[in-house]
């Protein structure tokens, strides 16, 4: 077996040649047939202590060929021979500053001008996006696995607008097919002298100027003063790559060094083992209560320390936000589905999920925009993926404010956002997957653009215009942990001010808002252990995915038939039952409405809301769950425990 090994910062030209042997030693015929670009682009398993290592899916190799392949196909998308320019980046994970340096001299011996970031190893994902759109590139790669466990890692590629790619999506599937069938040479050119790999890129001032445009001088001015009042917020990258980005926007952004102290800020490619719980690991997903719990929030809160604590993930697209409330709410929290932890007798540590905290922020917003007058002068709209929480709709209807749900992926709201930007200027009509027919006005707005796992954005009433102009976008086409920050920090400062925690603010909206959809649970199941390598875990995600398979095409088939009127609402009731012949027959309630929904099934029922759906970033089933009333929800939920594929 011989495995590749390349000088990545060789000053001269290099070949990597996929001859027989490297394709068998590395199982390319296998993986090449497999490959795809999944919700979050290709994620998959690496050796965090070897990136040649021919036992994982992730290497040297195989991100040679996607490198080659995405060159490949972008020149030709540019056939007129101009000069091509496009960015890579990366968070903390092993091995992600050797993918860089590799996918550079790839791009860079077809003739792309390279840029690499400046004074700063890392980028956050949503830096890359910002960066390619505002400096008017042609696209953009960032190596993360996001909230991913350590050892798996990812290939996020970007158009020029720094979205997910995906007009071009089958394309380079069907070019990294081509290379290893024809065993390929793929060309690496000189590290240094090639003239092409620069260390410039830097969107610190622009982006920041982005901020101050989309928040507005309100948020600020709630941070600064609240720094003055003596209102403490801390912040923890877990070792991921918003430390020294988020440090340098704070400054641009002219937010005082006393405002906000960080802690597990050093970059670690573990994340400072955060989310390695037992025999559990979570990664580290900020929207799980335990990751939080492990990270020391907890203790600098309720020993005074710190009055809110910031958490990002590793590449800065998912936040949360803790703080503590009085115990004497923590009955009222728990009806309304709050999280809760320890106390210090007088204080307890509420967690909310992402849903909670977006929910806070809508009503925040819509009151920032009335008060300045800019809700009533443009016609601002909700975006978001079909799992998030139904609390959100219910709120921005009470206020005149439509609500657009596209398939889970954060490029499917980039797409929506640009088919609405074609009509600015005019009244347009969005139609969704479930068929619902969404007037917007001529002057288009993105109040908000969210998904359940944690990842959001928020467009501003002024267009986002790239560096010349030529370019204007509606919102920001990645999530952005820093920019949603920044609005978190403002409303716990504020409630803050007046005696209130987040906590409390949440089950007040809840209960002045006269909220339905008020308790929710999102169940995971495993389907194969991903910490496997080698022959074992190709037998297990082999297994695993059969399990995924047949699931996800047993709830396609009901929600179908049943949206096809193929079958009555009793025979689609009956047949969800045939998963779990052991439920009661009142566990599924009435059916109003079933949908095929891109990516998995949306049931809506009688009080009650279940989408089924496969994980496009780790080897999980999903089943969301909402209802109106906890009886219903536990109902679903014993349904759902006891289904068999």
């Amino acid at each position: 077996m011989v495995q590749v090994e390349i000088t990545l910062d060789s000053d001269t030209n290099d070949e990597l040649c996929l001859t027989e042997q490297i394709i068998s030693t590395y199982g390319l015929n296998r993986w090449a047939k497999e490959f795809s670009l999944m919700t979050a682009g290709y994620r998959d398993h690496i050796n965090p202590a070897d990136a040649g290592s021919p036992e994982v899916p992730f290497n040297i190799v195989t991100v040679a060929i996607m490198a080659e392949a995405r060159a490949r196909v972008l020149r030709r998308k540019y056939e007129n021979g101009s000069e091509l320019e496009i960015h890579v980046g990366g968070e903390v994970r092993q091995h992600t500053q050797t993918f860089i340096q590799l996918a550079a001299r790839i791009y860079a011996a077809h003739g792309f001008l390279v840029h690499l970031r400046s004074e700063v190893r890392t980028s956050p994902i949503w830096y890359s996006s910002f960066g390619v759109f505002h400096e008017e590139y042609e696209g953009g790669d960032n190596f993360t696995a996001s909230h991913s466990p350590y050892f798996k890692l990812g290939w996020k590629v970007m158009d020029e607008q720094g979205k997910q790619l995906t007009e071009e999506e089958e394309e380079i599937i069907s070019e990294v097919r081509r290379l290893v069938a024809e065993q390929a040479t793929i060309r690496l050119a000189p590290w240094r002298s090639s003239g092409l790999i620069l260390s410039d890129f830097d969107a610190d001032k622009p982006y920041s100027a982005y901020q101050r445009s989309v928040l507005g001088p309100e948020v600020f001015a709630a941070i600064s003063e609240s720094a003055q009042s003596g209102f403490r917020c801390a912040a923890s990258p877990l070792g991921g790559s918003m430390g020294e980005t988020s440090k340098r926007i704070f400054r641009h952004l002219e937010i005082p060094t006393e405002a906000l102290s960080y802690f597990l800020d050093s970059e670690d490619s573990r994340f400072h083992r955060v989310g390695e719980i037992g025999n559990h690991n979570f990664g580290a997903d900020v929207g799980k209560h335990e990751v939080c719990a492990n990270t020391g929030a907890p203790d600098k809160l309720l020993s005074g320390e710190a009055d809110s604590v910031l958490l990002w993930d590793p590449d800065g697209d998912r936040l949360n936000i803790l703080t503590t409330a009085p115990v004497e709410l923590k009955q009222r929290a728990i009806e309304f589905g709050v999280n809760i932890g320890p106390s210090n007798g007088q204080r307890m540590i509420a967690y909310l999920t992402p849903n909670q905290l977006y929910l806070v922020l809508t009503e925040y917003r819509i009151n920032l925009l009335r008060k300045t007058g800019l809700l009533e002068k443009y016609n601002w709209f909700i975006g978001t993926t079909f799992p998030t929480a139904m609390a959100i709709e219910e709120l921005a209807a009470q206020e005149g404010v439509p609500t657009i749900r596209v398939p889970v992926g954060f490029r499917n709201l980039g797409e929506l956002c640009q088919t609405i930007e074609k009509g600015l200027g005019a009244e347009q009509i969005v139609t969704t997957l479930t068929g619902q027919h969404i007037r917007l006005g001529p002057a288009p707005r993105a109040l908000l653009l969210c998904e359940e796992s944690g990842g959001a954005t928020l467009g501003g009433p002024d267009l986002m215009r790239s560096k010349s102009g030529a370019q204007a976008l509606i919102a920001l086409r990645e999530k952005d942990g820093l920019h949603m920050s920044l609005l978190a920090w403002a409303v716990a400062a504020s409630l803050h001010r007046s005696g209130m925690s987040l906590a409390e603010k949440y089950c007040d909206i809840i209960s002045r808002r006269k909220i339905q959809y008020r308790h929710s649970e999102r169940l995971d199941v495993p389907l194969y252990n991903e910490s496997l390598i080698g022959s074992e875990l190709n037998l297990a995600k082999a297994d695993g995915i059969q399990k995924r398979d047949r699931a996800v095409a047993f709830f396609r088939e009901a929600a179908t038939a049943f949206a096809t009127r193929q079958r009555s609402e009793s025979s689609a009731r009956e047949q969800l039952r045939e998963a779990n012949p052991e439920a009661a027959r009142d566990a599924v309630p009435n059916i109003n409405e079933a949908a095929w929904i891109g990516d998995g099934s949306l049931f809506d029922m009688v009080g009650a809301r279940l989408i089924i759906r496969a994980s496009g970033t780790d080897a999980l089933l999903r089943y969301y769950i909402e209802a109106t009333n906890q009886q219903s929800l536990d109902a679903l939920q014993r349904f759902v425990a006891g289904l068999r594929f």
